[in-house]
C-alpha cells in the first residue's frame, strides 16, 4: 500500500481512503515495457462515463474488462459483496489509465516487477460499514461497490476487491479511527477486531482454490488469538525488503519450525528483520509466522493511513514475530 517510488515520474496519486497494494501476489517478474503497451490500449477522455456491469465484459464500457500483453495483464473491476449485472460506476476513462499507470510506476517499476492493485471509490465502502446501523449479515447495496485496477503477470481474473487480505484490514484501519474517535467504543454492531480477524483467516487459506470472498469469512474460525501493536521505535522498513523476505525466507506453509526459550529465529532481507522468539519452547507453523509477518506488514509497513513502522504480532503471550530496521553495522554489504 502507499508507497513513493524514486523512479515513478507520476504527479498523480490516490487520495484516501482509497489506496493502492504492490503484492507479488499477483507476480514477481511482471514485464513492465509490455505493461506500458497495454496501458496505450485503454480508452482516454476526461468526461466521466457510466461503466455497466455484466456477467462478461465485452468491451471498453462493461466491467469487467481486462488487457492481456506478454507477461503483464491490465484488469478493470468491481469489487464488493453488493456488485450485480446492470449496475452503473461512473469514472472517466482517464482516471482508470491514471490508476493503471500509477500501479506500473510503483510496482512493477519501482518494486522490480512486482504486480498491484489500487481503488477508486472505496470511500462508498467506507461509509457504508461506519454507518451506526450497518448490519454485516443484510445484503451490502450496490452503491457501496468500488472499482479495482490490477497490473498482474498471470492471466488470471485477479478480482482484489472480493479476494484480497488487505480490502478488510483497510476498513478494520479505518473502524479503529472510528473506535478511537468514540474512546474505543464500537462503531454500530461491529469492532475493528472483526474485520483483523477476517484478514487473517483470508492470509491463512489465500493459497487454496475456492476460497471464500472476505464477507464469507465472519464465522471462519481464524488463527490463534493473534494481536499485534505497531512500534515506531522498531524503525522504518522498506516495504519491498519485507516482500522479499516474505517470499524468500519461509518455509513451507504445514512444516513446522521449534523455537527455543528466548533464542530469536532472525530472519533479514535488505532494512527488513523478522524475529520469532518465545518464552518457552514452542513449535509453530510457518504458516502461522507467515500470517502474523502479513499482518505486521499491511497494518504497519505499508499502511496508508500511516507512516511506515515496525511493529509487534503475538499468538497467547508467547510467539513474538518484530519487524525493524537493523542497525547500520548490521546491513553493511546488503
Amino acid at each position: 500500500m502507499s508507497r513513493t517510488s524514486p523512479t515513478s515520474s507520476n504527479s498523480w496519486e490516490p487520495i484516501l481512503p482509497d489506496f493502492y497494494v504492490c503484492s507479488q501476489h499477483y507476480g514477481d517478474f511482471l514485464n513492465a515495457a509490455s505493461c506500458f503497451q497495454l496501458l496505450e490500449q485503454l480508452p482516454r477522455g476526461d468526461a466521466p462515463i457510466a461503466y455497466t456491469q455484466r456477467l462478461l465484459g465485452a468491451d471498453s464500457h462493461e466491467l469487467p474488462f481486462y488487457h492481456t500483453g506478454d507477461g503483464c495483464q491490465i484488469s478493470v473491476e468491481l469489487g464488493g459483496p453488493g456488485v450485480e449485472p446492470g449496475h452503473n460506476f461512473i469514472v472517466a476513462p482517464d482516471r482508470i489509465w491514471k490508476m493503471a499507470e500509477y500501479v506500473i510506476d510503483q510496482c512493477a517499476i519501482g518494486w522490480g516487477g512486482v504486480g498491484g492493485f489500487i481503488t477508486e471509490g472505496f470511500g462508498q465502502m467506507v461509509n457504508h460499514v461506519l454507518a451506526p446501523n450497518f448490519d454485516f449479515g443484510a445484503q451490502f447495496p450496490a452503491s457501496s461497490s468500488f472499482l479495482t485496477v490490477t497490473i498482474s503477470e498471470k492471466m488470471q481474473v485477479p478480482a482484489p476487491g472480493d479476494d484480497d487480505p488487505t480490502i478488510p484490514l483497510a476498513l478494520a484501519q479505518q473502524l479503529k479511527d472510528k473506535e478511537a474517535d468514540s474512546k474505543g467504543k464500537a462503531v454500530g454492531n461491529l469492532a475493528s477486531s472483526e474485520f483483523f480477524q477476517i484478514s487473517g483467516a483470508m492470509e491463512a487459506f489465500r493459497e487454496d482454490s475456492g476460497a471464500p470472498s472476505w464477507w464469507d469469512y465472519r464465522q471462519e474460525k481464524t488463527t490463534d488469538d493473534m494481536t499485534y501493536d505497531c512500534d515506531a521505535n522498531l524503525g522504518s522498513p522498506h516495504a519491498v525488503d519485507c516482500s522479499k523476505l516474505q517470499y524468500s525466507q519461509l518455509g513451507a506453509g504445514s512444516d513446522t519450525v521449534l523455537i527455543s526459550p528466548h533464542v530469536p529465529r532472525i530472519l533479514s532481507t535488505g532494512s527488513c528483520e523478522a524475529a520469532i522468539s518465545s518464552n518457552v519452547a514452542t513449535t509453530i507453523t510457518w504458516n502461522a509466522i507467515r500470517v502474523a509477518l502479513d499482518m505486521l506488514v499491511n497494518f504497519c509497513v505499508v499502511n496508508p493511513y500511516q507512516s511506515s513502522v515496525g511493529g509487534k504480532a503475538y499468538y497467547g503471550h508467547q510467539i513474538v514475530p518484530q519487524r525493524k530496521r537493523k542497525r547500520a553495522n548490521t546491513i553493511s554489504g546488503k
